[in-house]
């Protein structure tokens, strides 16, 4: 069904961006390694969130897991809102205002899923659906983080070395059940932890009672979920091209595929996307995915994470969309998961919980906790310290999620690997890090050729920083430090800033949505050396070659007594609080000298199209060009700027003036928030920032 862009705006899903119905239930069905898979039942309706003008029609699709039959009843709760039919087809009523289409299960009745449709008379294309994509990301999509409550063995520290009693337990866990670790210090050695069977919980007692610290000098994590050092085999052709927002592609023969397969799919390098910097990128780290060394032409940057929905024939669907077109004229094909001997399936629906984490080691794939080439698995509630490598990262994974947590500290705050807090890399897709802190890093985070559809939500990011060049302010938050990253999704959080890297290549289609960049890091007590921010500040940066980033919604900058003393409820110490704003910032650099190299210095709000390897003096306008900027709102002009794609200067406010929806991926107000109003990020409302509920928790620890 073709819908017309001018009547239907679906904020988060696109118009055009449905989920197929495919049934979740027997995923595990007649795969190795990976049987009695707990999928919760549930019932999940795409897109969540629309907004469409009266009489605008919206085809709701409905996945049901964990039971047998994919039939649903819809029904609309408030009949004002309009009609919908028996297959999900929605038509808006006249009645402007919010209403929730249901999708109630057949077989089991007790099982909805919800959307929500705004009706509005408003224009709603805030975000053009070539820069859109399905952002339904984690375990949102599939009922959540399972609920195990059957406890399979408590273990206590021994005083001495646990990681022979803690392996032998998971190893021998049975399905849906709960290794339990009691409170205390457990000293691990060796290759760490390694969670290598489905449907396994490893839970803690609380980061702040159950600790798992690592002895120094094996070169591992402390916990690895998946095969660490996988490798792809079985390369087939697509026969057909991929087309964004389709889920099914034509394979030059069946290499074996089983339901429930994770996959990767991928391309060969196109420039007209990709540049990648000839001053480091020649045969040598070109993306983090196949073909990452060697000739250029060879290369694959852009890639995606995908789960086996069904094959009939040559032709295999998967459970989410293709984020992005995947072309036969570049090579496009599947690679299958492999230990280097045989091809593996995935570790699905195990995870990590309650507990605190510290010295794992490694560098670029090490650290403190690492999944490779999972589904569905999850770390919630936990503590990272003291890492060497990144503290978290997401490797090849598919709708994986890391929420609630505390990352810090690293060990080795430089660049190169080691100093990395949270990491999404090697076309991991569809996953979610939500409502977490990451502070004290080289790259407070890392999406090194994430594969499309992550989102990065409503977390806390702080004091990013070079151990070596502290007055050079870092990248903040970003989805960049390699090739290829593409369709990422960033809402609701809080750093120092947002920027991106071209220095291993470039990333496109990146969607910057309600998140607060104060421009100054504050040089908490903990990082190793002092933090001056006097060399590069800005508020949202682009380095050269960064195409098609969209940047809507934003708060920029910091409100008087943001940065006082008393702290109007932010916390930041008055012994780092800057000028008034107005007398060393200006709105955007355009070219010339800018920061420490101007006279007299400034900081700009917007810094887009700079080289932040030779710092050329002269702006790379494509970037200018390809950059959507709307609807944000900086402390420096105290205004609402409405560029559009390309636009310099004042901006032009639109008239009828576009909608900002609460959100892209949420269908409501997220639990965590509590009693503090959401969206926290309201550039267009009287309260700019309110607050972030990570933050607050961050200001509320000794």
């Amino acid at each position: 069904m073709t819908l017309n862009p001018s009547l239907v705006r679906v904020a988060g899903p696109v118009a055009a961006a449905f989920l197929a119905a495919v049934s979740f239930g027997a995923c595990g069905a007649g795969v190795a390694g990976a049987s009695n898979v707990d999928v919760p039942a549930a019932v999940n309706v795409s897109p969540r969130v629309v907004s469409t003008l009266p009489g605008g029609v919206v085809p709701f699709v409905a996945t049901v897991t964990g039971l047998a039959s994919q039939a649903v009843t819809w029904a609309l709760t408030d009949a004002a809102g309009g009609t919908v039919d028996a297959t999900g087809k929605y038509t808006a009523g006249s009645t402007l205002g919010t209403y929730s289409i249901v999708a109630t299960s057949v077989a089991d009745p007790t099982k909805s899923g919800t959307a929500t449709a705004t009706v509005t008379s408003l224009k709603t294309d805030i975000l053009p659906a070539d820069r859109a994509t399905v952002w339904n990301p984690g375990l949102n999509a599939v009922g959540g983080i399972p609920a195990r409550t059957a406890v399979y063995k408590t273990i206590a520290p021994s005083g001495g070395d646990d990681t022979g009693t803690i392996q032998a337990a998971l190893d021998s866990c049975p399905p849906n059940q709960v290794v339990a670790l009691a409170a205390g210090t457990f000293h691990i050695s060796g290759d760490g932890l390694s969670i290598t069977r489905s449907n396994v919980t490893l839970r803690g007692a609380g980061p702040a009672s159950t600790k798992l610290v690592k002895s120094a000098g094996t070169n591992y994590p402390v916990i690895i979920i998946g095969t660490r050092w996988y490798t792809w085999t079985q390369q087939t052709a697509f026969t057909t091209d991929a087309v964004k927002e389709t889920n099914s592609v034509t394979l030059a023969r069946d290499p074996g595929l089983v339901v429930g397969e994770l996959v990767h799919v991928d391309e060969t390098y196109d420039p007209t996307l990709i540049y990648y910097n000839p001053l480091q990128q020649n045969g040598d780290y070109q993306g983090w995915g196949e073909g990452r060394k060697g000739p250029q032409a060879a290369s694959r940057p852009i890639g995606q994470a995908m789960e086996v929905a069904s094959i009939s024939g040559n032709v295999v669907t998967f459970t989410t969309n293709f984020h992005t077109n995947f072309r036969t004229s570049h090579g496009a094909h599947l690679a299958r998961i492999s230990d280097g001997a045989s091809v593996v399936q995935p570790v699905k629906w195990s995870g990590i919980e309650d507990l605190y984490v510290s010295n794992g080691e490694g560098g670029d794939g090490g650290g403190n906790v690492r999944y490779f080439a999972t589904e569905y698995c999850w770390a919630r509630n936990i503590e990272s310290d003291r890492s060497t490598g990144a503290s978290f990262a997401f490797d090849g994974t598919f709708r994986c999620e890391l929420r609630d947590s505390y990352l810090h500290s690293t060990l080795d705050p430089n660049p190169g690997g080691a100093g990395y807090g949270i990491v999404v890399d090697t076309y991991a897709a569809d996953n979610l890090v939500e409502n977490n802190i990451s502070w004290n890093f080289n790259k407070v985070i890392a999406m090194r050729s994430s594969g499309g559809g992550n989102v990065i939500g409503y977390n806390y990011m702080e004091d990013g920083y070079g151990a070596g060049y502290p007055t050079i302010v870092e990248v903040g938050l970003n989805a960049s430090h390699m090739a290829g990253s593409h369709y990422e999704l960033f809402e609701g959080n809080q750093a120092f800033n947002f920027d991106s890297d071209s220095y291993w290549g470039t990333q496109i289609y990146v969607t910057v949505f309600r998140n607060h960049f104060t421009t100054l890091r504050r040089s908490l007590p903990g990082v190793q050396v002092a933090l001056v921010d006097s060399n590069n500040r800005r508020g949202i940066g682009l380095t050269v070659n960064q195409w098609w980033y969209s940047f809507i919604g934003n708060v920029i900058g910091y409100p008087n007594g943001y940065l006082q003393s008393p702290p109007n409820g932010h916390g930041y110490p008055a012994t780092f609080s800057p000028q008034p704003q107005g007398t060393v910032f200006r709105y955007e650099w355009l070219g010339g000298a800018f920061g420490s190299d101007a006279s007299p210095a400034y900081t700009p709000i917007w810094q887009l199209g700079y080289d932040g390897s030779n710092w050329y003096t002269t702006q790379d306008a494509l970037v200018q060009a390809r950059t959507l900027r709307d609807g944000n709102y900086d402390f420096f002009t105290n205004s609402v700027r409405w560029h559009g794609i390309g636009g310099t200067g004042a901006g032009t406010t639109p008239s009828p003036l576009p909608t900002i929806p609460n959100s892209l991926y949420l269908t409501a107000k997220p639990a965590f928030f509590g009693t503090n109003p959401w969206p926290w990020v309201d550039p267009l409302g009287t309260t700019k920032v309110a607050t972030l509920p990570a933050r607050a928790r961050f200001d509320s620890m000794p």
